[in-house]
């Protein structure tokens, strides 16, 4: 296995990605509900004052699926524990013992190896094929494709959401990278072989914005030679 480490500062985009599905209803009535609460103080001048009212969870879970060139992606985030806390006018999520799993990529294997990619007319093409050429146009009935997958996987003991800002920060962050068979997230990844492992100083991911992007900062990674998890 040929092993090329290096040591750099990346800022992953996610360009073009729009959010279409989550399942934070409840995170969107608490917050709702710490947010009147808030008002209250303010109406009483107490505003400032720090941990004003706190709400804590066990076992937060939260789904989120996006659009992107066609493809419909998912995002998983968990947490062991998680406090939401109203401070200083603006709500915060504090959480602990986080795992992030990031879909990249959805596109399939022929028995060849050759991979094929959906095009944003919904029709198939060979990666990297030219698109003058029939020959790289794949037949949507061929049951010899492989669904295959891109995903990151991301661990941090500690990490802050802030509603209003809609800003994701996980610090000291493991990454890893793997490719894999399937369209769904694993429910574990102890028997996958990653491409890339590595770590970052911090990372953060927007959730609900405008602008949707995974930044790690000062991230050191090691990456291995195609590691394809069948």
């Amino acid at each position: 296995m040929k092993v090329r480490p290096i040591i750099l500062s990346l800022v992953f985009l996610l360009a073009g990605i729009v959010f279409v599905k989550q399942n934070i209803a409840p995170d969107m009535k608490a917050y709702e509900e710490l947010l009147r609460r808030g008002t209250a103080l303010t109406k009483m001048g107490l505003e400032n004052a720090p941990y004003a009212f706190q709400q804590h969870r066990e076992g937060v879970a939260k789904d989120y699926w996006m659009n992107q060139k066609g493809q419909r992606l998912h995002l998983r985030l968990k947490s062991s524990d998680s406090d939401l806390v109203l401070e200083q006018s603006e709500i915060i999520e504090k959480m602990q013992n986080v795992i992030c799993m990031m879909q990249e990529e959805l596109y399939y294997l022929m028995p060849d190896g050759r991979e094929v990619i959906r095009h944003p007319s919904g029709r198939w093409l060979l990666r990297n094929g030219d698109q003058e050429e029939n020959g790289s146009w794949i037949s949507a009935e061929s049951r010899e494709l492989k669904p295959m997958q891109v995903m990151r996987y991301m661990e941090s003991d500690s990490a802050t959401y802030h509603y209003r800002k809609d800003r994701f920060i996980a610090d000291q962050a493991r990454i890893k990278r793997f490719k894999m068979a399937g369209h769904q997230l694993p429910e574990s990844i102890v028997e996958l072989k990653p491409m890339m492992v590595g770590s970052a100083q911090s990372v953060e991911l927007s959730l609900l914005g405008p602008e949707k992007k995974l930044k790690a900062h000062k991230l050191k990674a090691t990456f291995f030679s195609s590691e394809v998890n069948l």
